[in-house]
Parts: C-alpha cells; sequence; structure tokens
C-alpha cells in the first residue's frame, strides 16, 4: 500500500527538525546549484554581465568551504576525524571545532596514480566556523605547527594517543578559498603574474581576488591584464 499525500508531508516536515537531515538536504541543494550554474556560464549565448552574475552566485554558494592541501593521503583514513584534529591541534586550540561545525568533509577528485595526495574539501555549518580556521592558518606554517622542528611531527587525539598520520617538519599544509573555476583560473594567472614581476602580490579574500597596491578587487581577465600592463 503506498503512502499518501499528506502522510508523506507530515513525514517529511518531521524529517526537517532532524539536523543530519538539514546538513544532508543543503549539501543536495548546494552541489546541484552549483553544476546548474556552471553548466549556464558556459553558454556561448550569455552576455559577459551574466556571466559575472552567475560567476558570483556559485561564489556565494561556496562561501563555507576551505580547500586544505598537504595533508598526507593514506589508503585508509578517516578524513572528517584527520582534518578535525589537525585544525584543533595547530589552529583553534582555544575554540575547537566540533563535528557539529562541519557539513562535509572529503578528497577532491579521483585518487592519483602518481601518489600526490588529493585535497580536501571541508564545507563548514557557519560562515563564523569557517573564519575562526581562515583567520589562523598561518599557524599550519611548519615552524609554528606543534611538534619538533626539523624532525617528523604528529598531530595527537585527545587520548593523548598519536595520529598514525605524520608529516616532515618542512612541508607546508595550505588553507585556501574554494573558489568557482573562473575565480580559481583568474588568481592562478595572477600568480604567474607575480612570478614574472608584473605584480608584487595577489590573494583572495571572501572569494574576491585582490592585487596589492590596486585598489579595487578583480574581476576578470581584461582587468587583470590592465594591472600587470601598468608594471611594463
Amino acid at each position: 500500500m503506498g503512502i499518501n499525500q499528506e502522510d508523506f508531508m507530515k513525514g517529511f516536515v518531521s524529517a526537517l527538525g532532524e539536523e543530519r537531515v538539514v546538513k544532508k538536504l543543503d549539501d543536495v541543494i548546494c552541489q546541484r546549484l552549483v553544476k546548474e550554474m556552471q553548466e549556464l556560464r558556459d553558454d556561448s549565448r550569455l552576455t559577459d554581465l551574466e556571466k559575472e552574475e552567475l560567476d558570483q552566485q556559485e561564489q556565494y554558494s561556496r562561501r563555507n568551504n576551505h580547500r586544505i592541501r598537504g595533508i598526507e593521503e593514506k589508503e585508509t583514513e578517516d578524513v572528517a576525524k584527520m582534518t578535525i584534529d589537525l585544525i584543533n591541534k595547530n589552529v583553534c586550540e582555544m575554540k575547537p571545532i566540533t563535528i557539529d561545525d562541519v557539513n562535509r568533509v572529503h578528497r577532491v577528485g579521483r585518487r592519483r596514480d602518481d601518489g600526490v595526495s588529493r585535497p580536501i574539501l571541508i564545507r563548514f555549518s557557519t560562515y563564523r566556523a569557517r573564519q575562526r580556521v581562515y583567520a589562523n592558518k598561518r599557524k599550519l606554517n611548519p615552524r609554528q605547527r606543534q611538534g619538533i622542528p626539523g624532525r617528523p611531527w604528529a598531530w595527537t587525539t585527545e587520548s593523548g594517543a598519536s595520529n598514525v598520520q605524520q608529516q616532515a617538519a618542512t612541508q607546508n599544509i595550505y588553507v585556501n578559498e574554494d573558489l568557482s573555476r573562473l575565480r580559481a583560473s583568474l588568481l592562478w594567472r595572477a600568480r604567474q603574474g607575480k612570478q614574472e614581476n608584473k605584480i608584487k602580490d595577489c590573494w583572495s579574500s571572501d572569494g574576491n581576488m585582490l592585487v596589492k597596491d590596486s585598489k579595487d578587487t578583480v574581476r576578470n581577465e581584461d582587468e587583470l591584464s590592465a594591472i600587470m600592463s601598468q608594471s611594463g
């Protein structure tokens, strides 16, 4: 016997009161939204202004995310626990991140044959939790991380047991914003310009790309090219 519409709606409304259901629903909606915006942005019939607006919406959907690079990948690993332990041991000692502050944590992309560790995507449940980590990300510099300088280091669990994961003290772990494809490409091009001494420095903040000594955010390739050409 099938369920009638009234019973279905009652069950659905009841499920919305469960935090795990809300998190899962939020995750599914965000993934679907990003995919649809990417497909729309790639439509050749769209004007530059329309593409820019779509990119802004996509970046907003990523505002609670970080991408973490440099954490060694193991054959079997608890990515969520490993990442949260690392953050709390080295970044948020005073106000630890809990599992309730995180919607999802996973490696990005397929496992690589060359042994290079895939980045980790972490989506926080609130922007405030995300900012607690981002504001202190420099603590992951090897000279500031907890451990013995010049020797392998390991972060520990609450019980004090050393985690199996160990990193070389000279290895950097980078916490970056989760940028849209357009903005990630723009930042990559700006970093090339820095290596070519066309700009002094560049970075992203809340999804916006900034160039040192430039008053405005850089929104597209033309604006970046104009800034870099001034140095010549």
